[in-house]
């Protein structure tokens, strides 16, 4: 980890109180291998850090889940995890986020279908601005994350039909899929997201 990229410091690893309220937290189903790459998925709860901590459980009891949370959003803790100071610009509202601001972005992970709910983390957490949660010495940065850093990206658009310019209109990555859409002559509105959150085409491209 590297607070503000000047070193390493060491950051309390949470897994340590969240197997203490969920203790199927890292197990594996042994039996199954991926000949892929000969790992076991984690089917009973799994905790992923790099630019944020995604954290998903597997006991989704109200209790369980609030006892993981309140040790998390715990100051000392929150300290220890380099996670007390809202990075500024970021997508996020707080360190911790959970609940349905979070259920907003990527589902909810109590939903009753089984393939949603294994998507929808319980949990992200924002690291401040300049950490990186990682055990290489080597890592300077990553991508993924909710800061300024991540999100603030610039987009470039080929096609034989387009001409040279610069368009320095504010734009979202998620107007990438309707853009390809309209560039195939085909309808954005036939994407479900598109409708829902009345996402637009990419500005001032002529196809």
């Amino acid at each position: 980890m590297e607070p503000g990229g000047n070193g390493n410091a060491t950051v309390t690893d949470p897994l340590g109180f969240i197997d203490a309220a969920d203790p199927s937290v890292g197990t594996v189903f042994a039996p199954f291998v991926n000949p892929n790459d000969g790992s076991s998925p984690a089917v009973s709860g799994f905790l992923m850090a790099d630019d944020v901590g995604l954290l998903w459980l597997q006991n989704q009891s109200k209790t369980n889940i609030a006892s993981v949370i309140g040790r998390l959003t715990d100051p000392a803790n929150a300290a220890a995890m380099f996670a007390d100071v809202l990075p500024p610009g970021t997508i996020f509202d707080a360190n911790v986020n959970f609940g349905p601001e979070l259920s907003a972005i990527y589902g909810d992970p109590t939903y009753g279908d089984p393939i949603a709910a294994a998507r929808a983390p319980n949990v992200v957490i924002q690291p401040n601005w300049g950490v990186i949660y990682s055990g290489s010495s080597k890592k300077i940065a990553e991508h993924g994350g909710g800061t300024l850093d991540d999100t603030g990206v610039a987009l470039l658009v080929s096609h034989p039909g387009l001409h040279q310019q610069t368009v320095e209109s504010h734009v979202w990555t998620k107007q990438v899929a309707p853009t390809i859409l309209r560039a195939l002559d085909l309808d954005p509105d036939a994407l479900q997201a598109v409708v829902k959150e009345h996402t637009q085409a990419l500005p001032g491209l002529t196809f």
